[in-house]
Parts: structure tokens; C-alpha cells; sequence
């Protein structure tokens, strides 16, 4: 089998795809439900206030989560984790029924609204995040290409949604979320086709988690970032005055065309070997989509819709970048996947959440606009210069090979993301010898206990010590053992050894 995963050709790009469609379609529907329990759909930037609102309570309930996943190195349990996904995608499902039954109805509380709206985000989001973490290891052109392809499909989902009287948007839309049923347990069987063992430009992100600080610094940089970037973000849905932007259907359908051409761009630059696509060029591209956003707003002062064409774009390109980040964080940091999504989502949605209700709630702000594009000109500045600056910063130190400088410094921030290198060498060792041996297991479909056993064995455990340290029979280590050899069709730990050098670091 070809393990490069090299995409050469149509042919080859429709192959890729065909093994990618549980995680597209998983990534896609999670968003659209969380979509359609929030606001509908697009046919406006968004429900103002409401909107982010609900988006903020669901991320307040997510980050009660995030001292237990702080305390905790390494990965939740496998089996919790997938009937966590059932159960969320279950209740993200009768979150978006209980909407039906409220408008059907004509229920007149809208403390009821606002609970079902605001659990159809939480779940959904809860989902969104199992799918990005199952696909955490397969590379960033398999990343790249699962998110944007997500990013399309969802918002051709979305736009159904729009063609379709509310309540019966509510309807189809519980019955898509509710399809990742079907598809969840296929998603196992793919991670062995899936792993990338190509080499990875040093300048992508997911080559950046392969030098110690400098991994750190960018993904610390890019955070700052994006929490820039999506209160730039909040502003502009809303601008000037605060009220949500409506879309006639040309300008909507402007929106749709662009956010796929630009997610067909990135994911052709990406397969064509650019090194930037990802780095900088995710950032140049939102930074434009904002300026063209803020001179149509100027231009077409009786016609925002225009302008919220750029907006709404920029936003949906800010859902696919955050997505890869949390992939990359995941990626190299040694927390929970799920520590990192709650994160990334609290900087980028409560960031955009934050600004929006500002804006909305502030005369001061509201009642100018010049004032308020200045605000976005700043934030928008701010963040160029915060990713450049340090984009260039970093570049310099790889460029000098600077060890001692990689090494020497541990930050209360990279502690708090999860990306701190706080543990002694042994321990460093130890878990990393655990993540490739977990790569081994997924090529060769080796059992739990099987690559527990192969990450010690690999370490130089007799097996003896292995056998204390899982609490087993040291003959039940020894068969273990025999059936990683029989699987692998490998026949001494030197072998294994070298294998996972060559194809699992």
C-alpha cells in the first residue's frame, strides 16, 4: 500500500476523498445543526444579540470542562469518548426537535427558545469537536483537505435551510445531524489508510510542532491572533449599529460562490505543495476578505448586504482555520484533543461574541460609524502585525538553529495551553513513544492493550517490567508480544524500533 498519500491526479484527489467522507460529513453537519439551532441559517449575517448570546453560555458550560482536561496529560478514555459522541449527537438532535415543537406550537416563552437554541449549540459543538480530534494524525493535506471540504458541504447544507419554511428547517436539519449515526463507526476503519507519512514543510503549522519552541511560540501567536482577528469579525457582522445584515438572494448566493472558490483555492495551493497556504496565507486571505468587507461598507452605505458578502466569507474561512489549528494543537501538545477545541473556541467565538454584543449594546458605538470602522482597522492592524512580526521572528531563530533559546524558557502561557515542555526527559520519552506507537497500532490495526504493551516493549521494558507496569501476567505480555509480531510482520524489537523511526516519528 502507498503510504505517501501523494495526490497526483483527479483520480487520485476522488480516492483520497472517498476515505475522507465520514469526517467531512461529520465536521459539515455538526456546524450546519449548530447553525440551524442557533440562527436558521444565512439568509443574515447573523440573529444579533441572541445569536451570540446562546454561543457564549454554550462555551461557558464547555469551559467547566477545562480544569479536569488541564490536570489530565494525555487522551481521554476511547470507549467515554465515543459514547460521548453518541450522546451528543443524540441530544443535538432533540435540541433542534424541541425548536420544532416550539414554533410548531407557537410557544410563547422565549427563556424555552433560547435553552433548546443554546443546547443545539453546546452539542453540536461537542460534536464538532469528536470528529476534528479522530482526525487528529493524519497529516495537513489530509487536514486541509477534510476541513475545507467540510466547509463547503456545510454551507450547501445551510443554504437548504434557507429555501425551506423554519419549521421545516428545524426538521431536516435534526434528521442530518442525526445521520452521523450511521456513519460514526465507519470512521474507525479509515485511520490506516489515512495516516500521512509525508514530510511536512517546516513553515506549516503541523511542521512547526516538529522543533520544540518554535511549535510553541507560533501556535501561542496564532491564538492571539485569532482572538484579533474574530473581534474584527463580531464588528463587522454587525456593523454599523449593531443589527444583523441581511442578504438579498444575489448577495447570498455571492457569499455561498466565494467561500467555495476560496475553499477550492486554498485546498488546490495546498495539494500543489505551497508552503504558505496554511500559514500565512489563511491570515492574508481573512485580512482581505476584511478590508474588502470595511470599503464596501464605506462604498454602499444603503447597501450593507454588499459588504456582508466579505464578512460572511471571512467568517466561514475563520470556522476552517480553526479547525486546523485545533487539529495542529492536538496534534503537539500533550493535553485531551477536547482541551484544545474548548480553547480555541472560547478565543474565537467568545472573541467574535464579545465584540458583537459590545457593538449592540453600546450608543457610543452604535451611533458611529466612523468610530467603529476605525476600531476595525485597529484590531485588523493589530493582528497582521501580531502573526507577521512574530512569523518573521520565528523564521530568524530557525534559520540560527537556536537550541539553547528553544530550551531554556517555559511560559505560565504554554503551560495553560497545554504546550508547556514541563516534564523530565523520561517522561518526554515515555509519551512520545506512546503517540507513535499509537500510529503503529492504527496502521496494523493492533488492539488497546496491544499498543500499550508495544510503547513500553519499544522503551526497552523486559518483559517482566512490562508486565508490573500493566498490572498482567508476564505470560500474557509474552502473547502480547507475539501478536504484535504476527500483526506487524515484524520479528525483534530492533525491527520495531527502526519502523517506528522510519514511519511513526
Amino acid at each position: 500500500m502507498d503510504t505517501t498519500h501523494s495526490i497526483n491526479s483527479p483520480s487520485a484527489l476522488v480516492s483520497r476523498l472517498s476515505l475522507l467522507w465520514p469526517f467531512v460529513l461529520g465536521i459539515a453537519f455538526s456546524r450546519s445543526g449548530a447553525i440551524a439551532g442557533s440562527y436558521g441559517n444565512y439568509a443574515q449575517t447573523d440573529a444579533g444579540t441572541l445569536t451570540e448570546a446562546s454561543a457564549l453560555v454554550a462555551l461557558f458550560v464547555s469551559a467547566l470542562a477545562l480544569p479536569i482536561l488541564f490536570m489530565k496529560d494525555g487522551s481521554l478514555n476511547r470507549k467515554f469518548v465515543y459514547l460521548l459522541a453518541i450522546a451528543t449527537i443524540i441530544l443535538m438532535g432533540c435540541s433542534l426537535l424541541g425548536l420544532l415543537a416550539l414554533h410548531f406550537f407557537s410557544f410563547p416563552y422565549d427563556l424555552a427558545m433560547f435553552f433548546c437554541s443554546t443546547s443545539a449549540v453546546f452539542f453540536g459543538r461537542l460534536s464538532l469537536f469528536y470528529w476534528l480530534r479522530r482526525i487528529k494524525g493524519m497529516g495537513p493535506l489530509n487536514v486541509t483537505l477534510t476541513v475545507f471540504a467540510a466547509l463547503i458541504v456545510s454551507e450547501l447544507v445551510i443554504s437548504l435551510y434557507v429555501s425551506l419554511p423554519q419549521n421545516f428547517s428545524y426538521f431536516v436539519a435534526a434528521l442530518i445531524v442525526l445521520s452521523q449515526l450511521a456513519f460514526l463507526r465507519k470512521s474507525f476503519f479509515r485511520s490506516r489508510q489515512l495516516l500521512d507519512s509525508t514530510t511536512v514543510h517546516c513553515n506549516d503549522y503541523f511542521g512547526y510542532a516538529k522543533s520544540f519552541l518554535s511549535s510553541k511560540r507560533f501556535l501561542i501567536v496564532s491564538a492571539f491572533g485569532i482572538g484579533l482577528t474574530a473581534i474584527v469579525i463580531g464588528l463587522l457582522r454587525g456593523y454599523p449599529s449593531g443589527d444583523p445584515i441581511a442578504f438579498t438572494g444575489n448577495t447570498r448566493t455571492g457569499y455561498v460562490f466565494l467561500t467555495i472558490a476560496l475553499s477550492i483555492l486554498i485546498v488546490a495551493l495546498a495539494i500543489k505543495g505551497y508552503k504558505n497556504v496554511m500559514s500565512l496565507g489563511a491570515w492574508v486571505i481573512m485580512q482581505v476578505l476584511a478590508c474588502l468587507a470595511l470599503l464596501c461598507y464605506a462604498a454602499f452605505p444603503a447597501d450593507l448586504h454588499i459588504g456582508a458578502v466579505f464578512t460572511t466569507t471571512m467568517n466561514a474561512m475563520m470556522v476552517a482555520f480553526a479547525w486546523y489549528i485545533i487539529v495542529a494543537f492536538s496534534s503537539y501538545g500533550w493535553k485531551d484533543p477536547y482541551y484544545y477545541a474548548i480553547s480555541c473556541y472560547i478565543i474565537w467565538i467568545g472573541g467574535r461574541a464579545f465584540s458583537r454584543i459590545t457593538l449592540s449594546n453600546s450608543p457610543a458605538l452604535n451611533e458611529n460609524s466612523l468610530l467603529v470602522s476605525v476600531l476595525i482597522g485597529v484590531f485588523l492592524l493589530l493582528s497582521a502585525q501580531v502573526v507577521y512580526t512574530q512569523y518573521i521572528s520565528i523564521a530568524a531563530h530557525e534559520a540560527k538553529n537556536d537550541l539553547e533559546k528553544t530550551t531554556a524558557r517555559k511560559s505560565a502561557l504554554e503551560k495553560l495551553m497545554g504546550l508547556d515542555g514541563n516534564m523530565s526527559s523520561t517522561d518526554l520519552r515515555k509519551t512520545s513513544m506512546t503517540h507513535s506507537a499509537e500510529i503503529v497500532g492504527r496502521q496494523f490495526l493492533l488492539s488497546r492493550r496491544e499498543v500499550e504493551v508495544l510503547s513500553l516493549y519499544a522503551l526497552g521494558y523486559t518483559q517482566k517490567k512490562v508486565a508490573q507496569e500493566l498490572h498482567v501476567s508476564q505470560s500474557t505480555v509474552h502473547t502480547h508480544i507475539k501478536r504484535i509480531y504476527i500483526k506487524t510482520g515484524i520479528h525483534s524489537r530492533q525491527a520495531l524500533l527502526d519502523y517506528i523511526r522510519e514511519h511513526a516519528v
